[in-house]
């Protein structure tokens, strides 16, 4: 038998340093010590759960261990014979319900047709009491403080049933296909070949019925789990046993059914267990299971729903005619929440949308415990007095309201009673528990309170769950289009539905048949078969082998050709040896010194004549450039071909760009600012310097609300403006501190600095309102980075818009289809500056370096290495400027550097772990420019014009 048990990842160390920790601190104003030895141990577990889950990144660790115990008969006799009785006593009932069932259909009178429907009727209800007797001595077993308790009987019990089903299991699937499977079942589909029932005559003129299916099973079974040491006892005065062979286990075969319906997670990779539901031939239910239908107090919406459905998926002669026929009900009962109930009267919606639930406990029981039906609970004490619920089993019947808006689901249950109430009673507690003084006469109808988004979620996920994701995975289009499928559902979609997929090797290649092999032996060598004729299908090498025809260009169709494009003989003939004639590049070197001359020659000469070439097919007004099609696309229109190259093109490519790419911010800062640091007020504008993916850099301004929260003593009004948003919220505040009034504040910069907008909480009543605020002290940059991050791209609501964008027209972007930040296919420039001056003697060095380089991987440099290539600017600060001896050169420089890389490449073979380890090998420096100034300023000055 199996062993499994749960414990934390912590230490004995970690476990007594929570413990100490503990003891010195204060649990809702009591001292540790305090409590008792149980509540200690539970706030212990609780701070070493949470310690685990920051720590460890889990709170438990699961562990099993395989065991070995003998359970002996001589210990167990009377248990395990009340087991066998209680079984062979509901065979008997079993046999006797199917002898009256036969009794029913021979039946010619009414009266004897009613005796035995009857008696069948009472048979079956006993032989089903039995079931659940004898399935509750596995839990008793297992029952702490059971007389028969025994954890190693009830492990074995556990163990070898799941042995036993899962040996099934194998079994079946080399026959059908299973479809669930239960502790003590298997449901199945079998082919219609395979076997079913045997009638076998017996000498007495009777008849015996033998289901192979289930001999097959019990012939597996005895196989393989006959326990062959089974004693019982012969002869109790001498406590003598007689040692047997046991197997009490045997399949028994229901069915079979017309259809089984299974549904689906709405989870990528799991599956729901102990649901389905299953019919007979004749159109009826014969077994349901799991689903809300059978469960008390569920959504009645729901359960209507499913009572409706099941029965339509007999409907039609294909999957495309069933899912067609369950989609009319689910679209019914969708449309029946979009007009919030338009079409039915009131009583009919409360029913629909309310649930019932019975509390077994008192709700002082309960304690701290959040749920729908304790809120429910304590609302109904609230107006209907105390006393009703001090007992137990007090039945919660309540709706899930819109308000307060941000609460969760628990605290927004309201009880129905409500509105069989008073009107005055109604209007204060609907007030009170929605948290909306504002409310009017038609604010306090039901249809107005509901949470209509809520209940249409959770007929969603039913609807998924029986109906479009079944659909998807048979590869039916979604019944139900308004229900968009899951994200990973999608991804499944396209990948079974794509044309491109890989195809199997067995769907490419078949053995060739007997006749085809020996004549193929016979041919020998000059008979192997081209692999064009393996994929034709045809059996016999060279068999049906096409015939390729060529169709030569006569010397007309040459110059019809060359005529539409323009071009005649001698120009396509130039075209062509434009491509040949150039040369080879060679690098110059001690060694290839003749092939670069010839090299550098030729390529002087190859640029020549491409230049006068190209001049002179451009003056014909030809559209081939160096061998290409054409480069202006006819369905561009003159409009359109006008803005290519012009400042109204490069404005709508920015435009398109910003909105089709993602953004990787580089930086943020306020508008105000400037170098000399920030000013003390902020203008609610920031400053983003943005990458984009196809590698440009903008600058954009975006607008940066103030958003601060605001807590009361008292009730404020809600309101949104274009100025100002006051909105109420609930936040978990600092140091655990609880308010009851707590105010989302949202304005513009300027708004927030007249303090204009706090004149919305006076009270002509209670004067100053205001309690505390809080973030006040928070900057836009600071909250800007919070809410769209690293990477971010415009919403689809802000596309097209111009001028400045407002920061709520950005969205982060969590999962970035181009990589992560800054990533390698992102190609940018990398420039460097690098200043030394001397302030005395008034000389130094400026230098720009500008790397061309991209980071993406390449042959060159297929390990993503940093190639810092570049090409540097140097400009020398001396007082004498140009004049006078100049001890550097551009060629001392790039030895200097290329000298330089030898001594890194000799310490990154020596130390492969070295900070130099990163740089690409194929590192140069390429000195474009070298200068003498007199002054810093003129270095910085040409500095400028490189950079521009």
């Amino acid at each position: 038998w199996v062993w499994r048990g749960d414990y934390t990842p912590a230490t004995k160390g970690e476990y007594d340093r929570a413990k100490d920790q503990l003891s010195r601190e204060k649990i809702e104003g009591m001292n540790f010590y305090e409590y008792t030895e149980a509540e200690q141990a539970a706030h212990v577990a609780q701070r070493l759960k949470q310690y685990a889950k920051n720590a460890y990144r889990r709170t438990k660790i699961t562990q099993e261990v395989t065991k070995v115990d003998t359970v002996c008969m001589r210990e167990n006799d009377f248990y395990v014979n009340t087991v066998r009785d209680f079984r062979d006593k509901r065979y008997v009932l079993k046999k006797l319900t199917k002898v009256w069932g036969k009794k029913v259909k021979d039946a010619k009178d009414p009266m004897s047709k009613k005796e035995a429907e009857d008696k069948a009727l009472v048979y079956d209800s006993l032989q089903v009491a039995h079931k659940c007797i004898l399935n509750s001595f596995y839990g008793y077993v297992m029952r702490k403080g059971a007389r028969w308790r025994s954890m190693e009987m009830a492990g074995i019990v556990t163990k070898n049933g799941a042995d036993l089903i899962t040996q099934a299991r194998i079994l079946v699937e080399q026959i059908g296909r299973p479809l669930e499977l239960d502790t003590d079942g298997i449901w199945c589909i079998l082919p219609k070949s395979f076997p079913d029932n045997y009638m076998f005559k017996t000498i007495t003129g009777g008849k015996f019925k033998l289901e192979y299916p289930c001999i097959m099973l019990n012939a597996d079974v005895h196989a393989n789990f006959t326990n062959h040491q089974y004693q019982t006892l012969k002869d109790p005065k001498k406590r003598l046993y007689e040692t047997r062979s046991e197997c009490s286990i045997f399949f028994e075969v229901d069915g079979p059914y017309r259809a089984m319906i299974l549904p689906a997670s709405t989870e990528e990779g799991k599956l729901l267990k102990k649901r389905y539901a299953v019919f007979n031939f004749d159109g009826s239910l014969a077994e349901l299971k799991g689903f809300e239908l059978k469960r008390r107090g569920e959504l009645e919406l729901v359960k209507t729903f499913q009572l409706q459905v099941f029965e339509r998926f007999l409907n039609g002669n294909s999957l495309k005619d069933c899912y067609a026929s369950v989609a009319d009900i689910a679209n019914h009962w969708l449309d029946v929440l979009d007009t919030q109930g338009a079409s039915l009267e009131t009583d009919e919606l409360v029913d629909l949308i309310s649930e019932n639930r019975n509390m077994s406990r008192q709700l002082e029981d309960y304690g701290k415990q959040k749920g729908t039906s304790q809120t429910t609970a304590r609302r109904l004490g609230e107006f209907l007095g105390a006393e009703i619920i001090k007992d137990k089993g007090l039945n919660c019947k309540f709706i899930i309201a819109e308000r307060p808006h941000g609460a969760p689901v628990t605290e927004r249950a309201i009880p129905t009673a409500i509105w069989k109430s008073e009107t005055a009673v109604m209007k204060h507690y609907l007030r009170k528990w929605l948290k909306s003084p504002g409310m009017e006469d038609e604010d306090f109808e039901i249809q107005n309170i509901l949470d209509w988004e809520y209940y249409r979620e959770r007929l969603g996920k039913s609807i998924q769950k029986i109906i479009t994701i079944p659909a998807a995975l048979q590869n039916i289009k979604n019944p139900v289009p308004r229900l968009p499928h899951p994200l990973w559902l999608q991804r499944t979609v396209r990948r079974l539905s794509d044309r491109h997929k890989q195809k199997s090797i067995t769907s490419m290649f078949k053995p060739l048949s007997e006749s085809a092999a020996k004549t193929s032996s016979k041919i020998g060598s000059a008979g192997v078969q081209d692999i064009e004729d393996m994929m034709g299908g045809n059996e016999t090498p060279g068999a049906g082998r096409p015939v390729v025809h060529v169709n030569r260009r006569t010397q007309t169709n040459r110059a019809n050709e060359r005529g539409s494009n323009g071009l005649n003989g001698t120009d396509e003939q130039e075209i062509v040896q434009l491509e040949k004639e150039e040369p080879k590049k060679t690098f110059l070197s001690k060694e290839t010194f003749s092939e670069w001359l010839k090299y550098s020659k030729g390529k002087s000469l190859w640029n020549f004549k491409e230049r006068r070439k190209r001049a002179r097919l451009e003056q014909r007004g030809s559209t081939f450039l160096t061998g290409r099609s054409k480069t202006v696309d006819e369905g561009i229109s003159k409009k359109q071909r006008k803005g290519v190259g012009s400042m109204a093109g490069y404005i709508r490519d920015a435009a398109q760009s910003l909105a089709d790419s993602e953004w990787h911010l580089l930086e943020i800062r306020d508008n105000s600012s400037s170098d000399s640091g920030p000013t003390s007020t902020s203008s609610g504008e920031l400053i983003l310097w943005v990458m984009l993916g196809n590698g440009s850099l903008q600058k954009l301004n975006v607008i940066a609300p103030r958003v601060i929260h605001v807590s009361c003593t008292y009730e404020a009004k809600e309101t949104s403006t274009k100025i100002l948003s006051v909105k109420r919220v609930e936040k978990y505040l600092p140091h655990n501190k609880s308010s009851a009034f707590l105010y989302e504040v949202t304005m513009p910069e300027h708004v927030y600095r007249s303090q204009s907008w706090m004149a919305h909480f006076r009270s002509d009543i209670y004067g100053e309102i205001i309690e505390s605020f809080y973030e006040m002290g928070t900057s836009q940059i600071l909250r800007s980075l919070v809410q769209v991050g690293s990477i971010c791209r415009l919403s689809q609501s802000a596309v097209g818009k111009g001028g400045k964008y407002s920061i709520a027209d950005l969205k982060l972007v969590e999962k970035p289809k181009e990589g992560g930040y800054l990533n390698e296919n992102l190609s940018y420039r990398k420039i460097f500056i690098f200043e030394k001056l001397h302030a005395r003697s008034k000389t130094g060095l400026l230098a720009v370096f500008v790397m061309e380089a991209s980071n993406k991987k390449s042959d060159e440099n297929p390990d993503n290495m940093i190639d810092m290539t570049s090409s540097c600017h140097f400009w020398a600060v001396r007082p004498s400027g140009n004049k006078g001896q100049r001890s550097i050169s551009k060629k001392l420089c790039e030895a200097m550097f290329s000298e330089m890389l030898q001594v890194i490449n000799q310490e990154v073979d020596d130390d492969p772990e070295s900070d130099y380890s990163a740089l690409a090998p194929s590192s140069n420096c390429e000195v474009s420019s070298l200068s003498y100034v007199s002054s810093e300023e003129l270095a910085f000055k040409g500095a400028q014009e490189v950079l521009n």
